[in-house]
């Protein structure tokens, strides 16, 4: 039972039963097919936004380094400072030849993350609410299991104990981050052309 419970069968028992009962309550088939389009549309477009935000853009690391070595070759012609963030320096590129293996857990967790906080703290709220808290997306990963409602009060802590150990913390905003994604994968198409020819 305790198997069933968190398996995805579970989830997806309760996933088609929601929408069957919200179904019932619905007169026709074509209002009940537009709510279902437009619910999952834009659930869909909202948690697309928060991962790629997140994510897209960052370091990726895996057992061989900081890189897949394809795309260390794939990306080695243009400058990553301006690729990965404009405010990281030239002194990033060393970790390129360091094995992932040797950089540990929550080093790894805080490279390969953003950030994303606005100037004010009504747009942090509001932002903190959009994401469900995965703004805050570093502590997300260094701390799964503590409530995201609860990761904005352990932020400070975080990148206090990041400056501590000079390991590069990213936060930016919303935009800035969204600028920041639409670049590297501007950068990523123009090398897949390149590839191409």
């Amino acid at each position: 039972m305790i198997n069933f419970i968190f398996s995805k069968n579970f989830f997806s028992f309760f996933f088609f039963r929601y929408f069957a009962i919200i179904g019932y309550f619905i007169d026709n088939f074509f209002d009940r097919f537009v709510y279902f389009l437009l619910s999952q549309g834009s659930c869909g477009l909202l948690l697309a936004s928060v991962f790629a935000l997140n994510h897209n853009g960052m370091p990726v690391m895996n057992k061989e380094g900081l890189f897949p070595s394809y795309f260390f070759h794939f990306f080695s012609s243009f400058s990553f400072p301006a690729f990965f963030w404009k405010s990281q320096s030239i002194d990033f590129l060393p970790f390129l030849l360091i094995e992932s293996l040797s950089i540990d857990y929550f080093s790894r967790q805080i490279l390969t993350g953003r950030a994303v906080i606005q100037n004010s703290k009504l747009g942090t709220a509001f932002m903190t609410w959009f994401t469900g808290g995965l703004n805050y997306q570093i502590e997300h990963h260094l701390f799964p299991m503590v409530a995201r409602h609860h990761l904005g009060k352990i932020h400070p802590v975080v990148k206090q104990m990041c400056k501590k150990h000079g390991i590069k913390y990213h936060q930016t905003t919303f935009l800035d981050g969204s600028w920041e994604v639409i670049r590297a994968l501007d950068q990523v198409q123009k090398e897949a052309q390149k590839m191409e020819n």
